[in-house]
């Protein structure tokens, strides 16, 4: 045997041999549940008049890896059967992907925990992937046209403030082909393979990069916009005779060990003194979070804000302390 070909076959020998360490290592993860898929089927969400969008009605698809079902009004529920009671109180849950529940299946989320514990009341969980502060107003428009709730609650977080001066530069900004193409091979990998998901979270390291971004933001914007909208979502709540309740809840970044300061939580405080100029009520989540001693274990591996099955279950043990309802 030439040595040529000794070269050739000692090649393949070893991209054999990664191969069929990628394939273990991905199945250990799967098995193990270690990480969640961060990718959704397509289909959920659908575009109503740009800029806002709702999920698909009575969708049946994967979001971060859990079969999840929406229902006539593209508001989630546990599953395709599900029915609303006649005659019972109606709540009406405003949010984004955090209160969607990405990753843990409906039951488990804190407002699956909600529809269990108040029977007698019917949760309308409107929120979707990508929804902020803009989009609120709208779906409180439309729920209202057909239906009545006694109480709205907005899940908010950090990033949900929709700042229009950074997102009419950004839409400017033509996007060159190789940031499309990475772009799109890393949502394909993102779908598809758990080990890519890891490898990249413990590489990039998203909740500090993700807060990086975010705090620049609440450093530089007098939120005059935020307050536009928040005032907004208020007025219209007053109008219809229904109360409402903002929750606030943390970065994952923020409420790690030593980070629960004045300095990290400014965004939080920033936030708090719009809704008390406003006279909107609202209850901060952050401090439970901080006195949590795992409280890294209250989200998704190498997640900025998406809670785990525990941190659904701190979510609703928190509201349940507060009494509201």
């Amino acid at each position: 045997m030439n040595k040529k070909l000794k070269l050739v076959k000692i090649f393949f020998i070893n991209f054999f041999l990664i191969i069929l360490l990628i394939f273990s290592v991905e199945f250990l993860f799967r098995y193990k549940e270690i990480i969640n898929f961060n990718g959704i089927e397509k289909g959920l969400i659908v575009k109503t008049e740009d800029p806002h969008f709702e999920n698909n009605k009575n969708y049946v698809g994967k979001v971060f890896g859990i079969k999840s079902y929406t229902d006539e009004n593209g508001f989630r529920i546990e599953n395709n059967q599900f029915k609303y009671k006649k005659f019972s109180e109606n709540v009406l849950i405003l949010g984004d992907s955090t209160s969607f529940g990405v990753g843990i299946v409906e039951p488990e989320t804190f407002v699956g925990l909600l529809r269990k514990k108040y029977q007698n009341k019917n949760f309308y969980n409107s929120s979707v992937v990508g929804y902020n502060l803009y989009n609120y107003s709208i779906v409180i428009d439309n729920f209202f046209r057909k239906n009545y709730a006694k109480k709205i609650i907005i899940f908010l977080n950090i990033s949900d403030l929709h700042f229009l001066e950074a997102f009419e530069a950004n839409s400017e900004l033509e996007v060159s082909y190789i940031k499309r193409l990475i772009g799109t091979l890393n949502i394909f990998l993102r779908d598809k393979l758990l080990i890519y998901t890891y490898f990249k979270g413990l590489v990039s390291n998203p909740p500090k990069r993700y807060f990086d971004e975010l705090f620049s933001v609440y450093n530089n914007e007098n939120l005059l916009l935020a307050k536009k909208y928040l005032s907004e979502i208020k007025y219209k709540s007053d109008q219809f005779e229904s109360q409402i309740l903002v929750v606030l809840l943390p970065y994952s970044f923020q409420v790690t060990k030593g980070k629960c300061s004045d300095f990290f939580l400014f965004p939080q405080n920033k936030l708090k003194n719009i809704l008390s100029d406003i006279n909107l009520s609202y209850i901060d989540l952050t401090n439970s979070f901080c006195e949590n001693k795992n409280a890294i274990e209250l989200f998704l591996k190498f997640d900025p804000i998406h809670l785990s099955k525990k941190g659904h279950q701190h979510v609703f043990k928190s509201l349940e302390n507060d009494r509201i309802f």
